[in-house]
């Protein structure tokens, strides 16, 4: 009898929802607003997204690591470009070839300089590229969002 109720309460424990990890994703997002009061200069995404930070500038993108666990209100707006999701210090050849190809021309539309990003180049220097372009001191282990 006990082994019975042990059972049933291990299986009604599987079928309970398991709460969502909060993931973090970095984001391309154009930059929108006039400055005005009423109007702030943002990333887009800004609009969309409760729990972000990003890095700001002059140029007409916003480099933007969010966190939560639902992205769909940002990647459902194609303006916003969803990068890959894998450790910072992954190589980029993780990522299947026509993947990782679609990825250098969004970022060269982007007017990001793609020279040297290649297979053997850790993801965290593909973030850290995107982000000076933006602002030349950046780097990737200073931007981050609480989960």
């Amino acid at each position: 009898m006990a082994r019975l109720v042990a059972l049933v309460v291990l299986v009604v424990m599987l079928s309970l929802p398991t709460p969502a990890l909060a993931l973090k994703r970095y984001y391309i997002s154009p930059v929108i607003g006039t400055g005005a009061k009423t109007n702030p200069i943002r990333a887009k995404l800004a609009d969309v997204a409760p729990n972000f930070a990003c890095v700001i500038a002059a140029a007409p993108f916003a480099l933007c690591i969010v966190s939560g666990t639902r992205h769909d209100a940002i990647s459902e707006d194609p303006e916003n470009e969803i990068l890959p999701d894998i450790s910072l210090d992954a190589e980029l050849a993780v990522l299947p070839a026509g993947t990782r190809a679609d990825l250098i021309d969004r970022l060269q539309a982007w007017g990001i300089d793609t020279r040297g990003l290649t297979n053997g180049v850790a993801y965290r220097t593909m973030i850290n590229r995107i982000g000076q372009h933006i602002e030349p001191a950046f780097s990737a282990n200073g931007l981050d969002v609480s989960e």
